[in-house]
């Protein structure tokens, strides 16, 4: 959990909360005196030429000779502290922002020439949620002190291969209150169990558990503490401090994903069992853990001494995904009860609190949000869902995902819809399997509509179902996604489509770190001090 022992940091200032500071800073100015938003201020950038003005010129120390000018600019800058937050979920839609990852490290590895670039070579400071506190500590996790334990495109694999040991068919399918309030104790055991056995496998080098302190960058992984009821931020800075807020990683993991009803909570204590923590899911408390990384830079001047707003970060953000993204109306929804409303209270509070802090970070950093910040958020709706179900799976899998629904609700559909005269025409005209396949698709939906929630206990959940078909599916969910045009927050606009698709969002979020790799060797003085940990020989 993080502090700061600070006597000067004691007493309430402006200074203790600079992120507040920022968006409040924004808002006075957006209401005082207005600005343009369709003319975002962009830094301005120093080209890459001015680093490798010549082919031959890989030595920086050229640049004194024939780019001065460009070379003073360099030395003079502070830099941008290079941040990564990965949304939290403990759902195989992990899978979305696992690809993210790996196409972001293959870019990485084309621009800037090295076969062996890691995530981890490129981010300063990684900060993720259930699933994505699993990844940073994956890929900022390390064994030798050296490199990662893996790579980008290793964490998603990994969710598809070992997702069946702890994403159980006895869990898959209980509605989440009844699981909560009742519990599901064969699934949840046997769910921890995988997921343990699982952790202890990757986090474990001959015989000895790695802890916070064996990671390679400063990482913040939350989890929500049962026992002093509020959040416990994991942090590699506090394990440096002491003993006592440093945490085995297998545990930390299985911490932070304890979905409740998926998993069982985890009673845990620090290395030298001073402090004690009884953990379930980080994402009931902080699914989206952006604005905590933001702060630990902002306040960590140990580590990040020339920062001094969020001006001088870059900061990638990646989302799960919104699968089955819908809207509702009141006649739909006046006479649903708490078996209905279940799942879309889940989905609804978790996407709200991740887009309530995708919309505060925009506002901290206003005018310059375009070059310093991007959000990466997907979302597919049903038809969309299905499409890629099909593409899969066929046609006659599609329809089966909408049958296998629930057996009722699936009879009642069919019986509904091959008993409208649309459907006997366009089986009697033979059009298109797709056509069919939408029609069908359109026709459940609207009967589902009039009978209950779309998302209640009839919703088709993709999320924990660990069967290859799905796990298929999920992969073909995540490609889409991200050829999808990016979704911008604007700053007391809501959202808008961007210009970019994800892909070309990320292809240039890699050049801006592997510009800002470059520019750092240039620099007088270092733009991180970075705490670290003692090597450890037992």
């Amino acid at each position: 959990m993080e502090y700061n022992q600070s006597s000067e940091m004691q007493e309430p200032s402006i200074d203790t909360d600079k992120l507040s500071y920022e968006i409040f800073s924004v808002l006075e100015s957006k209401f005082l005196f207005g600005y343009d938003d369709q003319k975002l201020w962009v830094p301005k950038q120093i080209s890459p030429a001015t680093i490798e003005a010549k082919p031959e010129s890989q030595n920086p120390s050229f640049l004194t000779e024939n780019n001065s000018n460009g070379l003073s600019a360099i030395k003079n800058q502070r830099g941008k502290i290079c941040i990564l937050s990965i949304d939290g979920g403990s759902s195989l839609k992990g899978i979305i922002s696992g690809k993210a990852l790996a196409y972001l490290e293959n870019a990485l590895k084309l621009k800037s020439g090295n076969p062996d670039a890691r995530i981890a070579d490129y981010f300063d400071v990684a900060a993720g949620t259930g699933i994505g506190g699993l990844f940073t500590a994956m890929l900022f996790g390390t064994k030798d002190h050296n490199r990662p334990i893996m790579k980008a495109e290793e964490t998603w694999r990994f969710l598809a291969d070992q997702g069946k040991k702890f994403f159980t068919s006895g869990n898959r399918n209980v509605g989440f209150l009844k699981r909560f309030f009742k519990g599901s104790s064969t699934g949840t055991t046997a769910a921890t169990a995988g997921l343990e056995k699982a952790m202890k496998e990757t986090f474990t080098e001959k015989g000895r558990n790695l802890t916070l302190k064996d990671t390679l960058k400063p990482v913040l992984i939350p989890c929500y503490d049962l026992s002093s009821t509020a959040p416990f931020l994991f942090s590699r800075a506090d394990a440096l401090e002491t003993d006592s807020f440093d945490f085995r990683m297998w545990e930390v993991c299985r911490a932070t994903s304890a979905e409740p009803g998926l998993f069982d909570p985890v009673s845990m204590r620090s290395v030298d069992g001073q402090t004690r923590c009884l953990a379930v899911d980080g994402g009931l408390a902080m699914s989206n853990p952006t604005a905590a990384a933001i702060t630990h830079v902002l306040h960590n001047k140990q580590e990040f001494p020339f920062v001094r707003g969020v001006e001088d970060l870059l900061v990638l953000s990646l989302g799960t995904g919104q699968i089955l993204e819908v809207s509702y109306d009141y006649e739909q929804v006046k006479n649903w009860r708490a078996k209905q409303w279940a799942r879309p209270m889940a989905r609804i509070s978790g996407d709200s609190s991740a887009d309530s802090v995708d919309q505060a970070v925009a506002m901290a950093f206003g005018q310059c949000r375009s070059s310093n910040y991007v959000r990466i958020q997907l979302g597919l709706g049903f038809m969309q869902l299905n499409v890629v179900f099909a593409s899969v799976n066929g046609v006659r899998g599609a329809m089966c995902l909408v049958a296998s629904v629930s057996p009722t609700c699936s009879r009642d559909a069919r019986e509904t819809i091959n008993s409208t005269p649309q459907w006997h025409y366009l089986m009697a005209t033979g059009v298109s399997a797709t056509a069919l396949l939408v029609f069908y698709l359109e026709t459940w939906i609207s009967w589902r509509w009039a009978n209950g929630s779309n998302l209640g206990r009839c919703g088709p959940n993709v999320d924990t179902d660990p069967r290859p078909n799905n796990v298929k599916m999920m992969i073909g969910i995540a490609e889409e996604m991200l050829k999808q045009k990016n979704v911008e927050s604007v700053l007391f606009g809501g959202k808008r489509i961007g210009e970019q698709s994800n892909f070309e969002k990320l292809d240039w979020f890699a050049e801006q770190l592997v510009l800002e790799h470059q520019r750092r060797s240039c620099r007088i003085a270092p733009t991180v001090a970075f705490k670290q940990a003692a090597t450890k020989t037992a």
